[in-house]
């Protein structure tokens, strides 16, 4: 908690498997956007900053989603 406010901090990278990741850019029509994707992706996993904070939603349903969000896995 930031002490001033009484404010928390969640700090959460969502990501998803390389083929989860292909085939929403499928579904959307943007393939040309794969290998951009899938290079940020691979940037975004190896940040060291993004240790403890990314959260693979792969088979995950929207409520999953948000249910682990608001877990203290993700506050700072």
């Amino acid at each position: 908690l930031c002490n001033k406010y009484d404010a928390g901090l969640i700090y959460t990278v969502l990501t998803a498997s390389d083929d989860a990741i292909k085939e929403r850019i499928s579904q959307r029509g943007d393939t040309e956007l794969t290998e951009r994707a899938l290079f940020l992706k691979y940037k975004l996993d190896n940040m060291k900053e993004n240790e403890g904070h990314l959260l693979d939603n792969t088979n995950m349903t929207v409520e999953e989603e948000l249910e682990a969000i608001k877990s203290s896995r993700f506050r700072i």
